[in-house]
């Protein structure tokens, strides 16, 4: 497949017609059998296809002093590697074009890499035939036993959202089904499952507990405040959470409090603190 990943595949309509012309054959044939276990792992593939595309964004794009990690200066494939991916989406990279800069998977920093791991997992699903070693590429950075590898797995699920954590997940089941089972890929998909499995708990716990927030203040109001109270407020500060979570109780614009580190008024407010203290002591 040439085309890039915003044109639809042109095999979807064909694929989703499979089952119904198949019909009572299949139960008679085992060659029909087959051929409909191969078309179901196909569809699943395009189902997963559609579902990363909803979970990870194409923009921002990684800057381009942050493509490629080698120490080595002038070194041909980070430079060919740089030299490609740089201003590209991830979406806009044709499956055979994946799979020609496969060290990518390896050579990348890890925020190129975060970025376009929707595309190699898309390349792989959509076309798997043209996509050939890349997946093997991808399960082994990310499922083997080196440490860089559980250094760059640790790191990439850690930058991921829950919704994005499941879709990795999704990926690695849908590569299970269709290979061998190889180590990697049950590594891989074990170490996914771990992450999923803590922030659904972290998920869980900020539900069961009151939202923490933190009034807006002056520098007037902070000025007028004791080194206990500033201390405490300070303390209070910290307590926010460093990632947003999508509660409805919050509200979209809120003028008088901060819910999370995120926001760029709790930078502006905290170090309001930090100067209100120094004053203080000074």
């Amino acid at each position: 497949m040439q085309t890039n990943f915003g044109s639809p595949p042109r095999k979807r309509g064909i694929l989703l017609q499979v089952p119904r012309l198949l019909g009572g054959l299949v139960l008679n044939n085992p060659g029909w059998c087959l051929a409909l276990s191969q078309s179901r792992y196909e569809m699943n593939g395009l189902k997963l296809f559609q579902k990363i595309a909803d979970c990870f964004p194409t923009k921002p794009l990684p800057p381009e002093t942050a493509i490629t990690q080698c120490s080595y200066l002038g070194c041909p494939d980070c430079s060919d590697i740089e030299a490609f991916f740089n201003g590209k989406q991830w979406d806009q990279v044709s499956v055979k074009d994946y799979r020609l800069h496969c060290d990518a998977t390896s050579l990348t920093t890890q925020t190129a890499f975060n970025y376009f791991l929707p595309g190699w997992m898309s390349a792989c699903v959509l076309d798997r035939k043209v996509a050939d070693v890349l997946p093997e590429y991808l399960i082994s950075v990310l499922g083997g036993k080196s440490d860089f590898s559980l250094e760059r797995s640790h790191a990439c699920y850690g930058l991921l959202s829950l919704k994005q954590l499941e879709c990795a997940g999704h990926f690695f089941e849908w590569y299970i089904g269709g290979s061998d089972g190889e180590e990697d890929s049950q590594n891989a998909s074990t170490r996914v499952q771990h992450w999923i499995a803590a922030e659904k708990a972290r998920c869980e716990c900020y539900v069961d507990r009151p939202i923490r927030r933190l009034r807006i203040r002056t520098i007037h109001d902070l000025q007028s405040l004791s080194i206990a109270r500033l201390q405490a407020y300070r303390k209070k500060a910290l307590s926010l959470e460093s990632k947003t979570v999508d509660w409805d109780a919050i509200p979209a614009d809120d003028d008088c409090f901060v819910w999370f580190k995120d926001d760029p008024r709790w930078k502006t407010v905290y170090l309001a603190i930090l100067s209100a203290l120094n004053s203080k002591h000074g």
